[in-house]
């Protein structure tokens, strides 16, 4: 799992991992050349049955970062990991050096009109050198929409649909997501990442 979202909240409070010892984007924003990519995996910090590369939340990223760091530590990564999902944000903007990393993205939208608009803008604004996306919808659902009505209005194919759960704002709020335990929940994560699998595999 790695932060690709300099301005967010941060992956590591939303896990509880601040105090779990290893590498996070400060100690390697002096990288020069490539990174050893089983030297990455054994620095990383483990939590659950990951390993994280985040930001500590609440501090300013480094500079340089993203042009020339973060695209070499993700192609590491790639040689370590049969999978590395990385948190692009809310928006990422057309041309980020995090999202032309990527094989796949999932768009999260939520049922509500409003966040729709929101997310239509957004994916008009990328342009064609992206790689393929996919809507993923999360409920609570506006009355008359269903995930296939909202992916069909985004113009994406659907990945699948997140439930609704109440316990998860505050789990992430709380550092504690990792710790949700919904079976439904669970089974719509799995079969997310089963609809992606062509794209994602080497």
């Amino acid at each position: 799992l790695a932060d690709g979202d300099p301005a967010g909240a941060g992956l590591e409070h939303r896990l509880g991992a601040e105090y779990t010892s290893g590498l996070r984007w400060r100690d390697l924003a002096d990288v020069r050349g490539t990174v050893n990519p089983q030297q990455l995996a054994s620095a990383l910090p483990g939590i659950g049955s990951f390993s994280l590369l985040a930001h500590p939340a609440g501090e300013a990223p480094p500079g340089r970062l993203g042009l020339e760091v973060l695209p070499t530590v993700l192609q590491a990564a790639r040689g370590s990991y049969g999978l590395t999902i990385l948190d692009l944000g809310t928006s990422p903007a057309p041309g980020s050096p995090a999202l032309e990393q990527c094989d796949a993205v999932l768009a999260v939208a939520a049922g509500q009109p409003g966040r729709l608009l929101s997310a239509r803008s957004w994916y008009a604004s990328l342009g064609d050198r992206i790689p393929p996306v996919w809507a993923v919808v999360r409920g609570p659902m506006a009355e008359g929409l269903d995930e296939v009505r909202v992916a069909a209005l985004l113009d994406l194919p659907l990945a699948g649909y997140l439930p609704w759960a109440r316990s998860l704002n505050s789990a992430q709020d709380d550092g504690q997501l990792l710790r949700v335990r919904r079976r439904r929940l669970q089974r719509a994560l799995a079969g997310i990442l089963a609809a992606l699998d062509p794209l994602t595999a080497p």
